[in-house]
Order: structure tokens, then C-alpha cells, then sequence
């Protein structure tokens, strides 16, 4: 066991995929975040927190004589999520930390730590509010600029790519449902996989009837990934970044906020009007109220097929996996079911 550990450290040492696990990579990691901050007047206090550590990925807290700095580094399946948190910071600075130095060789970058409270730490709807308000803003200003994310690595989720992955998707479904040994959960019937997948297409036709432009979007909009302050908000960890329909993202935060304080229905409207607001300047109030109620069906579809697993069969021979699609199925039968219910959606 000792030898193939050793041999392991070996290999590690002579991989450009894995410089975490070289010796002595911390050491030269303050060095030069030293070298990046000294020009600004902070210097490096000896304690510092790590959050994330592989070969390949890396998160620290480092503390200093002022604001703290965070050092991220990503590796393979999320390598992407360098050029598109340089870009992004390039287009939307108010948005995102301070990005004070990048290493490229380690797909790396030093930020500072931005002011104010994790939105999961916020008891007050106050931070909610602020939060998707700014997501508004956000994806209001990224109109004209998000298709340059696509190159980057950004998952597309225009409504076109949507259309034809509906398809394949459900037929994947019905073979995952033949695979479930017992019940419950539910397992969903061809008939009823047919229903939804019929009113997911309508779903987003009828979105792509509403016109709303395509945006900046995040698949994995939690309260974690968003510092809120008095008057801003800044977005972190845009691995799961997307281009597609921005209410989706919406939809996401709000399906965390019932998860975070459960059941506030008039809490629930103040966080949606504070997103609508932004984009009443943009679209009439009509087309919004369509689109949100069309949203929980729409996006449970797109989360669902915004990554590649789903068209992974090594990765869907998992039980955990198959079942993480078939729950997510369920899902999109329940949101389908209620969207038929809904006249006015359907009128």
C-alpha cells in the first residue's frame, strides 16, 4: 500500500492536470498571492482556511491585514468555469468578486472577498428581495453579450437546443422507469411520460411565442453562491453557468427559497415582484406572468438535461444516478399536471 502511494505521488508530480498534488504547491501559492496584493497594501496573515482540495481543484480563505482573498483553482469536468468567471467579471464587475490575480497554468484566480452575508446565512426576506432583484439586473445587461459565454463552455439552454432534446430525453426516462425494481416512488406509466413530455413541448413553445430575450443564466443559483449587501449582490461559482431563458434561474432561487424557509406565500410574492420590477421596463407584465407560470415546468426540464450525465450510459448505470432522473421526471409530470389545470396558461 505504501509503494502505490508513493507511486501515486509520483505520477501527481509529473502531471500539469493535478498541481495540488505536488509538494511544496501551497508555499509557492502564498508566494505569489503575496506578490498579487502587496501593490494594494494588504499582506498575508498567517491564518488561512481550505475549503476544496484535489489534484486538480482548490478553495482557501486566506486572511490578511484587511479584506480576506479567496484563491479558487478548477480541474476537469469544470475547467470551464475559468474562462467564464474571467469573462464574466470582464462584463459585469458590479456582479462578481474583485478578481485580483489569475494563474493560468493552475486554471486559477485570486478574488477579493466582497462585502456583506452569504444569502444562506439571510433570516430577513430583505436579502431575498435584493437577491433576485440583482439576478434581474444581471441578465437584463447580459442581452446583448451572453452568446459569447457559448464558446466558453456555457451550457446552451436556447430553446431550440431545448426542443430537440425532449425527445431523447423521455425516451431515456421510460427505459430508466422499466429499470425501477419497486414502488414507491411512483413509477411513471408510458402514457403518463407521453402527457408530460407533450406539455413540456408546449411549455416552450409557447415561451419561444413570448420572445423574451436570451440571457445569462445559472443552473446552480443556491442561496451559498450569493453575497448580498445594502444595496448589491455579487454571484459566485459559475461552473453551471448557462444561456437560455432567465426565468429558469429565477425559478431555481425561488425553489431553493421554499426549501430555505418552507411555506411563506406572501414572502414568495415580495421576492417575485422584486424580480419582475427590473424587467417591467423590458417586457409587459403580461408576458412576465406567462413566463413564470410556465417556468417550473420549463425548468425543470432544462435543469434536468443542461448537463451531459443524462447522455452518459456508464454514468446512468449508477442507481443513484438513474433514480436523480427519475425523481426529476416525477417532478416534471407534477409541474406538467398542474400547468393543464391552469386555464390561463393554457387559454
Amino acid at each position: 500500500m505504501l509503494e502505490q502511494c508513493l507511486q501515486q505521488l509520483k505520477d501527481h508530480e509529473c502531471d500539469p492536470l493535478s498541481p495540488f498534488a505536488r509538494r511544496g504547491w501551497l508555499g509557492g501559492l502564498r508566494d505569489w498571492t503575496t506578490q498579487v496584493i502587496r501593490p494594494l497594501g494588504l499582506e498575508l496573515a498567517d491564518s488561512f482556511r481550505q475549503y476544496n482540495a484535489s489534484p486538480a481543484f482548490s478553495l482557501i480563505r486566506f486572511e490578511t491585514n484587511g479584506p480576506a482573498v479567496w484563491f479558487k483553482a478548477v480541474g476537469e469536468p469544470n475547467q470551464r468555469e475559468f474562462p467564464i468567471t474571467l469573462k464574466l467579471a470582464e462584463l459585469f464587475p458590479n456582479f462578481l468578486p474583485e478578481i485580483l490575480g489569475i494563474k493560468p497554468e493552475w486554471s486559477g484566480w485570486l478574488s477579493r472577498e466582497g462585502d456583506g452575508r452569504n444569502l444562506g446565512d439571510a433570516k430577513d426576506i430583505d436579502a431575498w428581495e435584493q437577491a433576485a432583484a440583482n439576478l434581474a439586473k444581471l441578465q437584463i445587461r447580459s442581452i446583448s453579450s451572453s452568446e459569447s459565454l457559448l464558446p466558453l463552455g456555457a451550457h446552451d439552454l436556447g430553446l431550440d437546443a431545448l426542443l430537440s432534446a425532449i425527445d431523447p430525453f423521455f425516451d431515456l426516462v421510460a427505459r430508466l422507469m422499466g429499470r425501477q425494481s419497486k414502488s414507491p416512488p411512483a413509477i411513471l406509466s408510458r402514457e403518463e411520460l407521453d402527457l408530460t413530455r407533450i406539455l413540456v413541448d408546449d411549455a416552450l413553445t409557447m415561451l419561444a411565442d413570448l420572445r423574451i430575450p436570451t440571457t445569462l443564466g445559472h443552473l446552480d443559483l443556491n442561496p451559498w453562491n450569493m453575497i448580498v449587501s445594502t444595496d448589491s449582490c455579487v454571484f459566485l461559482d459559475w461552473a453551471e453557468a448557462y444561456v437560455g431563458q432567465p426565468f429558469f434561474s429565477f425559478d431555481y432561487l425561488l425553489e431553493h427559497f421554499r426549501r430555505h424557509r418552507e411555506d411563506n406565500a406572501q414572502a414568495e410574492s415580495c421576492i417575485t415582484n422584486a424580480y419582475k420590477t427590473p424587467w417591467q421596463e423590458f417586457l409587459s407584465n403580461g408576458c412576465i406572468s406567462e413566463a413564470l407560470a410556465l417556468a417550473p415546468l420549463a425548468a425543470a426540464f432544462a435543469y434536468a438535461v443542461g448537463g451531459d450525465t443524462w447522455k452518459n450510459e456508464e454514468r446512468l448505470r449508477d442507481a443513484k444516478v438513474a433514480g436523480y432522473f427519475r425523481s426529476l421526471a416525477r417532478r416534471m409530470n407534477r409541474e406538467a399536471l398542474r400547468l393543464e389545470r391552469s386555464s390561463s396558461c393554457l387559454s
